[in-house]
C-alpha cells in the first residue's frame, strides 16, 4: 500500500472547538484523501452532518463509510450520511448490526445498538459490505478487522452484552475495528472507542502493515471507567510505539487524559469537534 496524504477533521464529539458546532456523546470523522473522501463513524444523530454543514465540508463527496463498532453513539448518524452521500460503500463487522445493550446498575436495560438495520441497508440498495478482516477501503485506506486481544490489562466491560433468540450474552465487541491510513510518516490509526484495547489495536495495526511506524493514533480509547491501574499500563505499553501524535477524544476520560498528557507531553492534543489533522 503506497503513501498518501489526508485531511482528517472531527465532525462531532462529545466537545467543539467552535460555539456554532454541534456537541454530542459520540464520534465521526471525515478523511479526505488524494483519491477519495469517505467517513469513519457518523456519531449518534445528524449532527455531524449539520456540522459539516458550518464547517464548509461537502459530504456528497463521500464514497465510503466505515462504521468502528455497532454502538448508537458511531452509528446513529449513519441515514443521514447515506442521505448526504447515498452512493456510499458502507463497511463493518458483522457483528456490529447485533442487538446491543448495557446494563444499568440498577439492572435496567438500555438499548445501544445501531438505529439503522442489515436489511434497511438493503432495501435502500446500499453496498454494505461486512468482512471480519482487514480489507482495503480505498487508496492508502484500510481497516484493521477484528482485532486479537492479547493484552491481559485490556478488557471489555461486564456491563456490554448482546440479544439473541438464546438470550442475552456478555458482549465481547468483537465488531471493533479501526482505521489504519497510509502516510509519508508511517501509518495513522483512526480509533472509535477502542473496546479491544488502544495497545492491542496498535500492535495488530503494526503486524499488518508489514511493522511500519506509527506516526499518529486518535480517537477513543474508553478508559473513562479504567482502574487507575490499566490506566497506567497502558501508558507504559505505548511507550514500545513512540507515537508522535496523540489525539485523547470521546470516551478517554479525564484521568487517561491526564496520564498521557503527564508521560507523553505537547504529543498529546484534544480532538474536538472541528479539529482538524494533516497527516
Amino acid at each position: 500500500m503506497s503513501s498518501h496524504r489526508f485531511k482528517v477533521t472531527v465532525l462531532v464529539e462529545n466537545t467543539a472547538a467552535r460555539e456554532d458546532l454541534i456537541v454530542e456523546h459520540g464520534l465521526a470523522f471525515l478523511v479526505e484523501g488524494w483519491q477519495s473522501v469517505g467517513l469513519f463513524d457518523t456519531g449518534q444523530s445528524d449532527a455531524f452532518a449539520r456540522n459539516a454543514g458550518s464547517l464548509g465540508l461537502d459530504l456528497s463527496r463521500v464514497s465510503w463509510i466505515v462504521l468502528s463498532h455497532g454502538h448508537y453513539d458511531h452509528t446513529g448518524g449513519l441515514k443521514a450520511a447515506l442521505e448526504a452521500a447515498p452512493g456510499a460503500r458502507v463497511v463493518a463487522h458483522p457483528h456490529a448490526f447485533i442487538s446491543k445493550f448495557a446494563r444499568r446498575p440498577d439492572g435496567q436495560w438500555r438499548s445501544i445498538g445501531m438505529t439503522t438495520t442489515w436489511r434497511e441497508l438493503h432495501e435502500m440498495g446500499t453496498d454494505c459490505v461486512c468482512p471480519s478482516d482487514s480489507v482495503d477501503v480505498a487508496p492508502g485506506v484500510r481497516t484493521t478487522g477484528e482485532i486479537p486481544r492479547r493484552t491481559s490489562f485490556e478488557t471489555v466491560e461486564g456491563r456490554f452484552f448482546t440479544q439473541s433468540n438464546e438470550g442475552k450474552a456478555p458482549d465481547r465487541l468483537i465488531d471493533d475495528l479501526s482505521l489504519v491510513l497510509r502516510t509519508s510518516q508511517g501509518v495513522a490509526v483512526l480509533l472509535g472507542c477502542a473496546h479491544a484495547g488502544v495497545i492491542n489495536i496498535l500492535r495488530h495495526v503494526r503486524d499488518i502493515s508489514g511493522g511500519a511506524r506509527i506516526c499518529a493514533v486518535a480517537g477513543g480509547m474508553h478508559l473513562a471507567s479504567a482502574s487507575q491501574d490499566r490506566i497506567r499500563r497502558t501508558v507504559d505499553a505505548l511507550r514500545e510505539f513512540d507515537v508522535p501524535r496523540i489525539g485523547l477524544a470521546h470516551c478517554t476520560g479525564q484521568a487517561a487524559a491526564d496520564a498521557f498528557t503527564a508521560a507523553f507531553g505537547d504529543r498529546c492534543f484534544p480532538c474536538p469537534a472541528g479539529t482538524v489533522i494533516d497527516l
